[in-house]
């Protein structure tokens, strides 16, 4: 486990009220602190902040890390393709919109930039 790990799940827990900002999922045991920028490319104060994360059921967290979704700066579902936009529609997943501080658009910027593998909503 990485150190500060505990303490950043917790404040995301805390800020998005303990479910999944996309699927509302509440199953703690399901959700994910996914860091926005990855842990392994941010210094340790992006690390901890809590605006470089997104708490993700976790079939949703590995869509985000691979960059098949991201999310733009108003809070709405990017998908890479027409493949992962049908996914989510066959399996009832709602393009929920999830909320934003700026502070967390500077770091999906960044995703998009860098992660995020398509160039268009779908």
């Amino acid at each position: 486990q990485r150190l500060g790990q505990p303490y950043f799940r917790k404040k995301l827990i805390e800020k998005y009220s303990g479910k999944c900002q996309v699927t509302g999922i509440r199953l703690n045991e399901l959700l994910r602190a996914s860091h926005i920028k990855p842990w392994s490319l941010s210094n340790d104060q992006e690390r901890l902040d809590s605006s470089n994360g997104l708490l993700l059921a976790s079939h949703i967290d590995v869509l985000f890390d691979k960059g098949f979704i991201s999310f733009d700066d108003g809070g709405s579902m990017l998908y890479s393709n027409s493949q992962i936009s049908e996914l989510f529609m066959s399996q009832n997943i709602p393009s929920r919109k999830i909320i934003i501080d700026d502070k967390t658009c500077n770091y999906l910027a960044w995703h998009r930039e860098n992660i995020f593998k398509g160039t268009r909503k779908y």
